[in-house]
């Protein structure tokens, strides 16, 4: 259980320091409120409003923070079949549990550690007119029978709680039915020369109150597992750790009819025992950093953080992000200033080793915030079902090997990706491709959410660990990014996102396989290499351009035959490129005849070039071309879109094909 002591330390640390997001006190948990009731000190009902995604703290005993089903009140703040006395007599069906709701508050405040407003509030529902008074105030309409309503037939805007409320999930029950009973209520109480806040949900006195009678009505004491101190004992575990609407628990005991603790002990509480202040500090601690720091990929959260409470990126997150992040610019300058960077890269340089000094230092930043002994804790958290949830990793690292594997997942894996910005045009910046976006190129774009988890993770590992990337991940990335005919026109950008990714993991698989055969690969055109992979890439990217300025010239908007052809001619490269090569000459004799005369020559006379720098049996072989090729093809790419900006202004890139 070392998780669990590390966000309690997490938890005591963060609260001496100043967060700007705040955390959840014990005792409380956070729910979605739909309806606000304004009472005066006496328990007078003053007015009333709908409220609209509006989330609040509220206190809460042990059973009702993580209740599910059945009866668990919380403490002040509940639905209206807990806290409204004459719900049925307006026609409520679901169940009334307002007589456990009014006893359990009337304890309170009938304890040492009352508190006025609760008392206001007790005061007010012992009145027995919550839905009288909603209805008077038209929030809740209701029929001619003084019922109320859960659909509205009318022609005019039905009323706010009707948009508010949660729509029935029964496919037995009518399109847009509500429930008025699980409308939350929270309270503001006014209290005339108070000085304390009239927010029931904000005021820290009255959260102070609840903690304390909380804990004093522990029925158990003993020695919590974890701490090994001697306390008042946990019998729930809470909940709600993702999101307000999450039932699903790490900690459960509570299945007396299965085989979760029987068969090995009697009573659950023989197999695990926690204290209650402890699991409510490290749950909270828990629900906090995936709020703050956490990264979801659906009911998945990925999670990294350091007990100190400085805030550290997750592993899988997108690297490029780190270039924005400048909180005091808004993000037109931020767009501005990365779109320069992107204008101005150079590509006959090798950018993949400049990212990577660059991101080097950047991490070193974050590095710095962190003492020289603290630890970084990685975490994996899924559920294969509503109430139970699991973790699936973890892992401990000192922050110097967490950076550097940071470090040298960005040296490995580092290629161009198109990056897209809200409003405004994609940049082409150098980073790793982000692992939910190669479970979408290896598989498809409709990957279906339990695969997409599972690479996520596989890649989070490959990331921490600095392990080999699965080969057959690669594989599966170099076969979509050889098929241009997948998609329509205007996805073309699909496809040259796909040789980014693709291009990504091949550099980085190279790099990282063992010692005889690792080959490291720079992101600028290698001249020099005689690699018949790379060669072909390169024919590959040089017969496109040729063929596409022929079409520009004509006006002609088609995919060319070198992307027609491509994914063939990655199989049996020789016998298609004399294929492509009788195939260009009648748009090389086009543009002989045109201005472009010089300029197909040239062109020409690189193709020859390249030609010349194969070994003939290689050359003339048919096996089928490596991930290499790709490289090849989109280095000599950039290299053309390079000196054709550079010479005659015409941009043609590999992410412009979308154009």
């Amino acid at each position: 259980m070392t998780w669990l002591a590390r966000l309690y330390d997490s938890y005591e640390q963060a609260m001496q320091q100043k967060q700007n997001t705040p955390l959840l006190p014990i005792c409380h948990t956070v729910q979605n409120a739909h309806v606000k009731i304004v009472i005066d000190g006496k328990g007078n009902f003053r007015s009333a409003d709908v409220l609209e995604k509006t989330q609040c703290i509220i206190p809460a005993t042990e059973r009702s923070a993580g209740r599910s089903s059945g009866c668990a009140p919380h403490a002040l703040c509940d639905k209206l079949q807990y806290v409204a006395k004459d719900y049925v007599l307006f026609g409520g069906e679901k169940k009334s549990y307002f007589t456990q709701y009014e006893e359990q508050l009337r304890q309170w405040c009938e304890s040492e550690y009352a508190n006025p407003k609760a008392q206001a509030i007790l005061n007010y529902i012992q009145k027995g007119e919550v839905i009288h008074d909603l209805v008077n105030v038209a929030i809740f309409p209701v029929s001619d029978a003084g019922k109320l309503l859960k659909t509205w037939q009318a022609e005019i805007d039905p009323p706010t709680i009707f948009r508010t409320l949660p729509k029935k999930k029964n496919n037995t029950t009518q399109e847009n039915e509500i429930e008025p009973g699980d409308a939350l209520v929270i309270w503001e109480v006014q209290i005339f020369n108070d000085d304390e806040t009239s927010e029931t949900w904000n005021n820290s006195a009255l959260q102070t109150s609840w903690i304390n009678y909380d804990i004093s009505l522990a029925s158990k004491h003993g020695q919590c597992d974890v701490t090994r101190q001697l306390q008042s004992l946990a019998t729930s575990h809470p909940a709600r750790l993702r999101h307000s609407g999450d039932k699903a628990k790490l900690i459960s005991s509570n299945d007396n009819d299965g085989f979760t603790f029987k068969g090995r002990f009697q009573e659950s509480d023989e197999a695990f025992v926690m204290g209650f202040e402890f699991t409510q500090k490290a749950h909270n601690a828990l629900r906090w950093l995936i709020n703050r720091q956490g990264y979801r990929n659906g009911d998945q959260v990925i999670l990294a953080w350091a007990t100190s409470g400085v805030k550290v990126r997750p592993p899988v997150e997108e690297q490029w992000k780190i270039e924005l992040e400048n909180f005091e610019e808004d993000i037109q300058k931020i767009a501005k200033s990365l779109q320069e960077k992107s204008d101005k890269i150079d590509h006959s340089q090798n950018m993949g080793q400049i990212f990577a000094e660059r991101l080097k230092k950047r991490l070193a930043g974050y590095r710095a915030l962190l003492a020289d002994n603290d630890e970084i804790t990685l975490l994996i958290l899924d559920s294969a079902t509503p109430g139970r949830m699991a973790i699936v990793y973890y892992q401990e690292l000192n922050k110097d090997d967490y950076f550097d594997a940071l470090d040298k997942w960005a040296q490995d894996f580092s290629w161009y990706q198109r990056v897209p910005l809200a409003g405004q045009a994609p940049l082409q910046l150098i980073a790793p491709p982000a692992p939910w976006l190669v479970a979408k190129v290896a598989y498809g774009e409709s990957v279906d959410d339990k695969l997409k988890k599972q690479i996520v993770e596989r890649i989070f590992s490959c990331i921490v660990e600095q392990k080999q990337v699965p080969k057959n991940l690669v594989e599966s990335c170099l076969r979509a990014a050889t098929n241009p005919l997948a998609y329509k026109a205007d996805e073309q950008w699909r496809w040259s996102r796909n040789i980014s990714v693709a291009c990504s993991l091949y550099r980085g698989y190279c790099a990282r396989v063992d010692e005889k055969h690792r080959r490291e690969y720079a992101m600028s055109l290698e001249t020099e290499c005689t690699n018949r992979d790379y060669l072909y890439g390169r024919l590959l990217a040089l017969a496109e351009k040729i063929e596409r300025r022929a079409l520009k010239k004509s006006d002609e908007k088609r995919i060319t035959n070198a992307q027609r052809l491509m994914q063939h001619f990655s199989v049996k490269p020789y016998t298609t490129w004399e294929t492509l090569r009788k195939s260009l000459q009648p748009y090389i004799n086009r543009l002989i005849t045109s201005e472009d005369v010089g300029w197909i020559k040239d062109w020409e006379n690189e193709i020859e070039n390249v030609s010349c720098l194969f070994k003939h049996e290689d050359f003339i072989s048919n096996r089928k071309l490596t991930g290499e090729f790709l490289l090849g093809y989109y280095c000599q790419k950039n290299y053309i879109k390079n000196k054709s900006e550079s010479n005659e202004s015409i941009n043609e890139g590999v992410n412009n094909e979308s154009e």
